[in-house]
């Protein structure tokens, strides 16, 4: 990973609000940390302000949202941090798998429970995955999961690199309590501190790892979602 100078990050909020960030030394975060400012609003501002102009769809590769299916979590050639991923999405299939890349058959299954007019969210819980390893997200049109449809990679990081991650994000959150914050501050914390490294569905991944997000929250992954999933006109 490309080693940084120490740079105090800010970001520019309306109206003319700065959110503090830290003293940054790549891959290391070091030195005293002042207790952040920060909302769900500037984490997503900062998300989306590094976000590609299109997202990967399964029927349009590296495209927009298709008529019947927007992936939200993971997107199409993401990397991913987490090795039991959640897989969000918006469209007309409610069952899923995950098989090897090249395989015909998924080596694990699951059913969304809710209507195709709301996002789908379903948490991996077959064998955790395999860094360094990338892997298919296939749709099914039927409970059966037979001819899987649309597949949909994504990689695991590399197993150094994640270990050494790993082990960097621990010691940045031991910071963050040290200056008191609460879960949900150091959450939002976590998703600038993908955010800033490029692993933008990883971001995303731990955003809908919240079993009961807060109202604000709630507010922000709505406007997320429908500005993801937006059909072009």
């Amino acid at each position: 990973m490309r080693k940084l100078s120490s740079t105090l990050f800010f970001l520019m909020l309306p109206p003319g609000l700065i959110v503090l960030g830290w003293w940054l030394t790549s891959p290391v975060i070091e030195g005293a940390i002042a207790r952040p400012r920060s909302s769900w609003q500037s984490v997503f501002l900062n998300w989306f302000s590094q976000e590609p102009k299109d997202r990967g769809s399964g029927g349009n590769s590296g495209g927009r949202p298709s008529a019947n299916l927007c992936l939200i979590t993971p997107d199409v050639n993401a990397v991913l941090w987490n090795t039991t991923p959640i897989f969000v999405w918006q469209g007309n299939y409610r069952d899923i798998g995950v098989r090897q890349v090249g395989a015909d058959a998924a080596f694990w299954g699951a059913t969304a429970t809710g209507s195709n007019q709301t996002t789908q969210q379903l948490a991996y819980t077959g064998k955790a995955l395999e860094p360094g390893k990338t892997y298919e997200w296939v749709f099914f049109v039927d409970a059966n999961r037979r001819s899987p449809l649309r597949p949909v990679r994504f990689t695991l990081m590399p197993a150094q690199e994640r270990t050494e991650m790993t082990k960097n994000l621990r010691s940045f959150e031991q910071r963050l309590r040290s200056v008191k914050l609460t879960q949900e501050e150091i959450l939002m914390q976590r998703v600038n501190y993908f955010t800033q490294r490029g692993l933008k569905a990883e971001a995303l991944q731990q955003i809908y790892s919240i079993p009961q997000p807060s109202p604000e929250l709630q507010k922000i992954k709505q406007e997320l979602e429908s500005k993801l999933c937006q059909i072009p006109g």
